[in-house]
């Protein structure tokens, strides 16, 4: 509780903020290729749905 956060020494105060931002940075870059990804899938399923009806059209041309 209250107590411990007031013997914190300030060097391990330090260190638990250097590691904060350290843990922040990270979910910020995990958050970057989590969207990064997100949009390449949707581009690739984009992609395939547009081959996909490209194949049926030909296949409908054929008949």
């Amino acid at each position: 509780g209250d107590t411990f956060e007031q013997d914190v020494p300030p060097c391990e105060q330090a260190d638990q903020d250097a590691l904060n931002k350290l843990i922040l940075t990270n979910n910020n870059a995990f958050d970057l290729v989590g969207r990064t990804l997100q949009k390449l899938d949707v581009s690739i399923t984009e992609r395939g749905r547009t081959a996909r009806r490209r194949r049926a059209r030909a296949r409908g041309r054929r008949r």
